[in-house]
């Protein structure tokens, strides 16, 4: 069973006074046309998710810088991108930067554009063995200087005393300086969305290993 969010031990806040605070968030830029299933578990996600980062800031303090994956612009056209890649959180994260928090350029758009370039190629496959591997030898070096760039990001604007908040993919590699007390929002809700994203994933392998006999077979 659960814990409940509202019983989840408080951090001691005298132990982070005029230290640097991240809440780190696992994202999922999903878009629409989500099925109705997962749409429901994202959206008790997002819900927990904010009830979290309240109880947080209720003890460590409001977090006035906001981080988000693939963001390099911090107008109303970033807002707008987020809105379009995770329209289920946007809700919160536009709230958020309506009141209290300043949204931050996260990433290089350049290095972001290349890094695309690389996966797609990687994923449409590649006859040529040398090909290929020079496209993943890129892909994972345009990776890194991805993870580089947004750590150098909110190292450079998160000031001391400050806390800040960053939304971005659970497996990234990102090095966060020694500084910085990084706090993991993991409400309940996480498990279930996660195990959801797990069955479609071999629910969806399942039919294209299904797909690919039937070829053989009418070949």
């Amino acid at each position: 069973m659960s814990t409940p969010l509202s019983q989840f031990p408080k951090p001691d806040a005298t132990k982070y006074i005029n230290q640097r605070k991240l809440f780190l968030v696992p994202n999922f830029p999903f878009g629409a046309n989500l099925p109705e299933k997962g749409e429901k578990f994202l959206k008790q996600y997002w819900e927990e998710v904010e009830l979290h980062i309240k109880n947080l800031e209720n003890t460590l303090g409001k977090a006035t810088h906001l981080y988000h994956e693939m963001l390099f612009d911090n107008s109303d056209q970033g807002l707008k991108f987020i809105e379009l890649s995770n329209p289920i959180g946007f809700k919160f994260i536009k709230k958020l930067s309506d009141y209290q928090s300043k949204l931050e350029i996260t990433e290089d758009q350049n290095i972001v554009q290349e890094n695309s370039d690389w996966q797609r190629c990687i994923s449409i496959g590649l006859s040529s063995e040398k090909v290929m591997n020079l496209a993943i030898k890129n892909f994972q070096e345009t990776t890194d200087s991805r993870w580089e760039f947004i750590g150098q990001q909110i190292n450079s604007t998160l000031k001391k005393n400050e806390t800040g908040l960053l939304f971005i993919r659970e497996d990234h590699k990102i090095q966060f300086e020694p500084d910085i007390q990084v706090f993991f929002v993991a409400p309940p809700a996480l498990d279930k969305l996660k195990k959801w994203i797990e069955e479609e994933i071999n629910k969806n392998n399942q039919m294209n290993s299904t797909n690919n006999e039937e070829e053989i077979t009418d070949k």
